[in-house]
């Protein structure tokens, strides 16, 4: 099996604090996100912008910090 994308190590952190929180992706859904966006981005797929993600992560409770650096 293939080692996982930067893409689904995010998703996989992202869903890992989402039920840390309680909050479910019915939750999401009544919120206004459509009910596929949970997977697509939990799942590290191709599918929405950086705009969707953000306020995917507002609704968790979730902020991002990104850190720059130089690959060796």
């Amino acid at each position: 099996m293939s080692q996982p994308t930067e893409k689904e190590k995010l998703g996989e952190n992202i869903r890992v604090l989402r039920k840390l929180q309680g909050i479910t992706t019915y939750q999401l859904e009544k919120a206004g996100f459509h009910p596929t966006i949970p997977n697509t981005i939990e799942l590290g797929q191709k599918g929405y912008t950086i705009d969707t993600l953000l306020a995917y992560l507002k609704a968790n409770n979730l902020e991002i910090t990104i850190q720059l650096h130089e690959k060796k």
